[in-house]
């Protein structure tokens, strides 16, 4: 018996391929009595990033595996492999810039801001929009590869902006250098309903001029 299913054990990386007849298969050995072998191909389903939750808690042929404890451990590491922005801390990083808001810049009202979580909270998705006509949009999303955080800007001036950065001391700080500048931008949290946007450029480095400072202020 052992034999057997260390053979069945072998098989199983190749037969995860086929994710649906696995859960046919798992829901035959379930049906059988046999949990070694319906968990053996749960366990290979959640390794390669199986997600389908829901579909296995309804399924009424799996019932007899739902008692054991390798059934919540193998369903909780589906949903972390299938939706790995929702367990990462590093994608709510930035989180605290969501909401609706007016943008003030010099105290003056001059803009507003949708900021919202897409893409199964993986992508900040930006929609800013001025009084003048003026209107910009970006998507920040941490790079799990590269340890950072990357934004892309477009706006109705066709320009095309590629930041790279991560929090810094608790701010999320921006760069990009290009065509011999040096840019730096912050998102300083100042209380729970503001946040400072600062946008400042440089020759060499060293020395910055601001060019933006605008405060949002959460909409009520």
């Amino acid at each position: 018996m052992k034999n057997a299913l260390l053979l069945f054990l072998v098989a199983l990386p190749v037969l995860a391929q086929n994710p649906r007849e696995q859960v046919r298969l798992m829901e035959k050995y379930a049906l059988a009595g046999d949990k070694e072998k319906a968990f053996a191909i749960l366990d290979q389903l959640a390794k390669h990033g199986f997600g389908a939750v829901n579909m296995l808690n309804a399924d009424d042929d799996l019932v007899s595996l739902r008692g054991d404890p390798r059934w919540k451990t193998a369903l909780a590491e589906m949903q972390r492999i299938a939706h790995p922005c929702l367990n990462a801390p590093e994608f709510r990083q930035f989180d605290y810039w969501l909401g609706e808001w007016d943008v003030e810049i010099g105290g003056q009202k001059a803009a507003k801001s949708s900021i919202q979580l897409i893409l199964d909270d993986c992508v900040i998705f930006e929609n800013y929009s001025s009084a003048i006509g003026y209107a910009g949009k970006s998507f920040s999303i941490y790079d799990a590869a590269h340890k950072k955080w990357e934004q892309r800007y477009v706006d109705t001036g066709g320009a095309f902006h590629q930041w790279s950065g991560g929090l810094e001391n608790g701010v999320m700080t921006f760069r990009w250098d290009h065509d011999g500048s040096f840019n730096r931008m912050t998102y300083t949290k100042e209380g729970p309903d503001r946040v400072r946007q600062v946008l400042e450029t440089s020759t060499d480095g060293k020395s910055w001029t601001k060019t933006y400072d605008g405060l949002y202020i959460r909409r009520r």
